[in-house]
C-alpha cells in the first residue's frame, strides 16, 4: 500500500506536529502500572478472540476508504463485528494523535469519545489531549486502554508506510 493514497491522514497530522505543546503528559506511577496492565489483558482478549474467529478477515481495515474512516464492519461467517478507529501513530515523527479527533479538535461524534470523556473523569491527561509525542508501546496502551473503555472484544492495527491506524473491535 502507498502511503501517498493517505495525503489527507498524513497532511492532518502534519499540519499539527510542529505544535509547541506536544510533550507526552505525564502520568503516575499508579496510572502507568494499569496502562501497561490494560495492554496485557487487551492482549489475551485479542488473542482469545483471533483464536475463536479464526482466519476471520481483516484485510478491508487495510482499504484506503477504511483508513479515513471511524468505523466500519467485518464479517466471520454469520457474525458482524464493528471495528472502532482509536487512533494513528506518525513513526517518522513518534507523534499519537486520537481518533476523537477531527484533526484540531475533538468531535463529539466520534465512537471514540467515550475514552477522551474517561481521561476528563479520571484527571488522565493522555487520554485527553489531542496529539502528543508517543512511542509505539505508548499506542499500544492506548489502543488497550480505549479497547477496555468502550468493553471491546479485541484490537488490532494496520501500516501504511510511517502511519500505524490503530483499531478496537467492539461487541
Amino acid at each position: 500500500m502507498n502511503f501517498k493514497n493517505h495525503k489527507n491522514e498524513k497532511d492532518r497530522i502534519n499540519a499539527r506536529s510542529d505544535d509547541k505543546n506536544i510533550d507526552r503528559p505525564s502520568i503516575s506511577y499508579d496510572v502507568e502500572q494499569k496502562f501497561k496492565a490494560a495492554l496485557r489483558k487487551a492482549r489475551t482478549l485479542s488473542d482469545n478472540f483471533f483464536n475463536k474467529y479464526e482466519g476471520i478477515d481483516l484485510s478491508r481495515a487495510k482499504e484506503d476508504s477504511i483508513l479515513s474512516t471511524v468505523a466500519f464492519t467485518i464479517t466471520h461467517g454469520k457474525n458482524k463485528f464493528d471495528c472502532l478507529a482509536v487512533g494513528e501513530y506518525l513513526t517518522t515523527k513518534s507523534i499519537w494523535q486520537w481518533d476523537w479527533t477531527n484533526g484540531a479538535d475533538f468531535d463529539p461524534s466520534s465512537p471514540m469519545i467515550e475514552v477522551r470523556n474517561y481521561g476528563f473523569n479520571h484527571g488522565i491527561e493522555l487520554l485527553t489531549k489531542v496529539r502528543w509525542k508517543a512511542s509505539h508501546e505508548d499506542a499500544k496502551q492506548m489502543t488497550a486502554v480505549a479497547m477496555l473503555i468502550k468493553e471491546g472484544q479485541a484490537m488490532f492495527s494496520v501500516e501504511s508506510g510511517v502511519l500505524i491506524k490503530y483499531f478496537v473491535i467492539s461487541k
